[in-house]
This record gives structure tokens, C-alpha cells and sequence, in this order.
């Protein structure tokens, strides 16, 4: 693990960084307390930010870029894997789908309280542009536009699920 000059860690942070893992974290940069971070790779990029009780997890890339900042309780989830058997819960392997892929978030992007970032098949990669701005309680899977502000949607109903069970 790399970590540059004038960065600050509160503890306590879980920052997995072992033969699996590459972290390298830049100069100015603050990790908020109850942080976990066990991305494959995590790149911190100078003044950036994490604040408390963020989670980064999964065996994908996130990179955070100059002064760009994860806000509380924030998400990001660069790899998943998807059932693709008849119920939620069918984690057949044959039946799985695993996505690695990456985050990243542009310089001076802001990610707002308790969003989720997270990757799927459908979009492996995703971007949140420089200076773009994702409102509290957002949930990205697609890129964001550099200088936009992006805000959640009312709830609304996407589609009905299938079921056999009675």
C-alpha cells in the first residue's frame, strides 16, 4: 500500500491490501472512520475524500480522482454477480453471471450521502464525470455526465416480477 503526504486515515478502517489487492492512495487525502475498502485495485487520487462509514468492496477497480469525495454511508461496488435461475436466491454456479469491472469518479465529482455506484452486465464500466454532482440516496449504474447534477427519481414501478410460488 502506497500513501501519500499530508493523507489522513481515522481509525478504525479496513483497507485490504495484500498480494490480491493494489492500493495506492495520493497526497491530501482523508479516509473517514468505519471505511472498509477491499477493491482489487483502489487508486486515490491528491485531495480526495472518503468520508465515514463508506464501503468499496468487491473484486473490481475504483479509481477516486483529484479532490473528488465519497460521501456517508456511500457504496461503490465495482464487481457483482447476477443469478440467472428461476429465483433470487439460485446461485448455481452455471447459473451466475460474474461482472468485474471498475468505477471511477472525475475530478472534483461529488457522490452524495448513501448513494450506490455498482456495476452490472449491462454496464461494466461506469463514470461519474469531473465535477458532476450524484444527490443523496441515488443509485448509479450507468455513466455521469462531466458538469451535471443528478438527483433519485421517485419510486417508481419498473416492471412485475415473474413467480410460480403460491
Amino acid at each position: 500500500m502506497k500513501v501519500g503526504r499530508g493523507t489522513v486515515i481515522y481509525q478504525p478502517v479496513t483497507i485490504l491490501d495484500d498480494a490480491k489487492h493494489i492500493v495506492q492512495i495520493g497526497n491530501d487525502c482523508r479516509i473517514g472512520q468505519y471505511t472498509f475498502i477491499g477493491a482489487r485495485k483502489f487508486i486515490m487520487k491528491e485531495g480526495a475524500e472518503i468520508c465515514p462509514c463508506a464501503v468499496i468492496a468487491g473484486g473490481g477497480d475504483v479509481t477516486l480522482n483529484e479532490f473528488s469525495t465519497v460521501n456517508f454511508h456511500c457504496t461503490l461496488i465495482p464487481s457483482t454477480f447476477t443469478p440467472e435461475g428461476e429465483y433470487m436466491n439460485d446461485v448455481v454456479p452455471e447459473k451466475t453471471v460474474s461482472v468485474h469491472g471498475s468505477i471511477e469518479l472525475g475530478k472534483g465529482a461529488y457522490l452524495g450521502s448513501n448513494s450506490v455506484v455498482c456495476v452490472s452486465k449491462k454496464n461494466p464500466h461506469i463514470r461519474i464525470g469531473d465535477r458532476a454532482v450524484v444527490g443523496a440516496l441515488s443509485y448509479i449504474d450507468h455513466d455521469v455526465k462531466a458538469n451535471t447534477i443528478v438527483h433519485p427519481k421517485t419510486i417508481y414501478e419498473v416492471k412485475k416480477r415473474r413467480s410460480r410460488m403460491r
